[in-house]
């Protein structure tokens, strides 16, 4: 049979229900361990940020000096130096020339494939409309068909 303890945490009295069980509830652990954790940082602190010099002094020791990287700006065309490996334009004036043109062809793009899901498809053109008919006409016209007026403008006859 397990006896009751005393949490070494709250100070609470709490009956346990496993042999090693130290503390009342896992809130009191979580508390416990935050403790073990930061006592045992403060021991070892120095030895980390030792261990974390060394690293970086090794990483930078391994490292060449990088060699300039010379491009050529796909807008203006001048040559230039770029400072990261993934720059593609000489300054921000041809970058955002670049993206306007890159705009506006997807602009045209889309407007060229509205209601298809084809890219570069052009709707056909609207059939011209017949001019329109007055109301006397209209009503002459299906009356010597004999048909309604309403059959007539569904047909196409109006």
């Amino acid at each position: 049979m397990l006896d009751n303890k005393i949490c070494p945490v709250c100070g609470k009295e709490f009956r346990q229900n496993r042999k090693q069980q130290k503390y009342c509830c896992p809130g009191c652990y979580d508390i416990a361990k935050k403790r073990r954790e930061a006592e045992y940082y403060k021991l070892h602190e120095q030895e980390y940020k030792d261990r974390q010099k060394a690293r970086s002094a090794a990483k930078r020791s391994e490292q060449t000096p990088s060699q300039p990287i010379i491009k050529v700006c796909p807008v203006c065309g001048k040559e230039y130096e770029a400072r990261r490996s993934n720059q593609e334009y000489c300054c921000r004036a041809c970058w955002t020339k670049a993206d306007q043109r890159k705009r506006k062809a997807a602009t045209l793009l889309m407007h060229n494939a509205i209601g298809s899901g084809r890219p570069g498809y052009v709707p056909p053109k609207r059939k011209k409309k017949a001019p329109a008919v007055s109301l006397d006409e209209a009503i002459r016209i299906s009356r010597g068909r004999n048909v309604t007026y309403g059959e007539a403008v569904a047909r196409g006859l109006i």
